[in-house]
């Protein structure tokens, strides 16, 4: 349901974010993909995009779920 599609939302910008900075030393370019990674929660579903391009993502994404 909606509830919880946002709970899962919360925790997966929670392990975007620790990913990140566990990545921060080792492979600072890839921290910054996950420090701006996209996520969009549209209804009961999540979507969440690590790449170079989050905004184009976001927006394919909100696209496609509507």
């Amino acid at each position: 349901d909606e509830k919880r599609a946002e709970e899962v939302l919360a925790i997966a910008e929670t392990r975007l974010a620790d990913e990140a900075e566990s990545y921060a030393d080792y492979l600072p370019e890839e921290a910054v993909k996950l420090r701006n990674a996209a996520a969009v929660q549209k209804g009961d579903v999540v979507a969440v995009a690590v790449c170079a391009d989050p905004e184009k993502a976001a927006a394919l994404m909100e696209n496609y779920l509507g």
